[in-house]
């Protein structure tokens, strides 16, 4: 039986109905001791370093790649053509000198989008996912996933087809562990040929099978995708996937699905973890105009996650506190 739940948000109210969080209508007022932030320091950096890069920015990172305790920065570029290969930069941080070594480089898929850094393989040192693609340029829609061989360097990547060319691409990613085996899979959502669409790289990284299997779901009765997160949104049965997708174009507004963890056996049960089908419903609320950042974390000591969310075209960000939670 597919579990329902009612949160209730400072700002709105959503529904997820085993798959769909629906705005409905406004309901609650700011709880006490949430003050609002009124400003932000300006942050001066001691010392600067500027690293030379090439291309166009895609995105960045920090992460400890060598487990040396020191962050080290990967930025990802595509080239002055978007039909080119992209570059994935290395930038190893010494922590003398000027601190960053000359970037190693390491060629991408064409028209690289977006970067996510996490440990996939439990060494306690990150991989890197990146996906890539458009359908303008005919560029093949990819997901690529870099294995650190312990050392910080990334070789023998692995490359995973998110589908054929058609519809906008592959437009996000992000790493969490769904099936409660430790270990964390890989997400993107998107657009291609077939439609919207969520594909998980469901880990199998173990002393045998060093490898994913990437299944790629219809995301049925749902908006254009356009980001994806994850946090265990009802603190049952698995961390939760939660896509922020375009309702409309014009004028632009956005909307946010959280698609439930129904359970399983941990490190399986992947047919049926999730049902990737929001309700159809016209009354679908908008949140303004579409996300360019959607983030989830505890924000109010409730222990439920709550959902910030940054739209691309406002000058401020929305924060969605989950005030209860109740079956339905």
């Amino acid at each position: 039986m597919v579990r329902s739940r009612v949160i209730v948000m400072t700002a709105w109210t959503f529904i997820i109905v085993g798959g769909g969080l629906t705005r409905v209508r406004p309901a609650v007022a700011q709880p006490e001791g949430c003050e609002p932030l009124e400003s932000v320091a300006p942050f001066t950096p001691w010392a600067e370093r500027v690293l030379e890069t090439e291309g166009l920015p895609r995105g960045m990172t920090a992460v400890d790649i060598e487990a040396d305790s020191d962050a080290d920065v990967l930025t990802l570029h595509g080239e002055t053509s978007f039909a080119e290969e992209g570059v994935l930069r290395v930038h190893r941080n010494t922590c003398v000198g000027d601190y960053f070594e000359a970037a190693e480089a390491y060629e991408v898929p064409n028209d690289p989008i977006q970067l996510f850094a996490a440990d996939l393989t439990g060494d306690e040192r990150p991989e890197v996912a990146i996906i890539s693609g458009s359908s303008f340029y005919e560029t093949p829609f990819t997901l690529r996933i870099y294995i650190n061989d312990g050392e910080g360097n990334f070789e023998d990547p692995q490359d995973f087809s998110l589908g054929t060319i058609g519809g906008a691409g592959p437009r996000s990613v992000f790493a969490a562990d769904l099936d409660e085996d430790s270990d964390r899979e890989v997400i993107c959502c998107g657009n291609n040929q077939s439609g919207q669409f969520v594909a998980i790289a469901w880990n199998r990284w173990d002393e045998v099978t060093n490898d994913f299997d990437l299944q790629i779901y219809d995301l049925t009765n749902t908006n254009a995708p356009l980001i994806v997160t994850c946090a265990d949104m009802d603190q049952q049965d698995g961390v939760d996937v939660i896509v922020g997708a375009q309702q409309s174009a014009f004028p632009p507004s956005g909307i946010a699905y959280v698609f439930l963890n129904q359970g399983g056996d941990a490190g399986g049960s992947h047919s049926t973890r999730f049902v990737f089908n929001a309700a159809a419903d016209d009354s679908l609320g908008g949140l303004g105009p579409p996300a360019g950042s959607l983030a989830a974390g505890a924000f109010n000591d409730d222990s439920y996650p709550d959902l910030a969310w940054c739209a691309r075209t406002a000058t401020s960000t929305s924060m969605m506190l989950s005030a209860s939670l109740t079956r339905c």
